[in-house]
């Protein structure tokens, strides 16, 4: 009953802010407006830079990656003002979710508008206190992946800098919880695992195109 109500909640306010890539409804994402065309300029370790004309006749360089497949015109950009409800939209999804998902052991709200849902718990950067947030579940042979989009925002999430401090993390996934060792990936190994992301949780791609932010990427093998 009770994670029924949170997930309402967190439908509701999505709709209510339009928090949101694709489904318009998903904690993990925005949306805002859109921005216009582009023109292709020189490749560079594996993305390019793309010239953007905005409304004022200024020039607006964004970042394109060539393994992501979705047009950065295409995908409705944050507004400035909406940045600080976007955030404490997040911190209260994650946290409820964090709870629930503890208490039943992985049992309940183990998924969220289609993406699997685990558990990591983390020593934050600053504090050295224990830290729990559920990102998506990615499988990646014995080794979990972790990607610090959080739905394309300008800036990495907060949990990125605990993980590069702190590496030391532990996962709950289907009922169980492994200590794992987390390390971030370089821009090649991130493109090779790119198919295996959005295969899992597809709006990865919108996330990527929508920022200029390099998300970054983890890979966490057990220890």
């Amino acid at each position: 009953m009770l994670f029924g109500v949170v997930q309402m909640m967190l439908y509701l306010l999505a709709n209510r802010f339009q928090f949101v890539g694709r489904y318009t409804h998903t904690f993990l994402g925005v949306a805002g407006q859109k921005t216009g065309g582009d023109s292709s300029t020189d490749w560079h370790r594996g993305n390019r830079p793309i010239s953007c004309a905005l409304e004022s006749g200024e020039q607006l360089t964004m970042t394109k990656y060539d393994y992501v497949k979705t047009r950065r015109e295409d995908v409705v950009q944050y507004k400035e003002s909406q940045l600080p409800m976007i955030k404490a939209f997040l911190k209260f999804g994650s946290r409820a979710q964090a709870k629930i998902f503890r208490l039943s052991k992985g049992r309940l709200m183990k998924s969220f508008l289609g993406g699997p849902v685990c558990l990591v718990t983390m020593t934050g950067a600053k504090t050295g206190k224990t830290r729990q947030i559920p990102l998506i579940h990615i499988c990646d042979g014995e080794n979990k992946v972790l990607v610090a989009s959080c739905g394309g925002m300008p800036k990495n999430p907060v949990w990125y800098y605990n993980l590069k401090a702190h590496p030391q993390i532990k996962i709950m996934a289907d009922g169980e919880e492994r200590e794992y060792m987390a390390r971030q990936v370089s821009d090649e190994e991130k493109a090779a695992l790119w198919p295996l992301l959005v295969e899992t949780y597809s709006d990865f791609d919108e996330y990527q195109a929508r920022t200029d932010r390099n998300i970054p990427v983890f890979s966490c093998e057990p220890l």
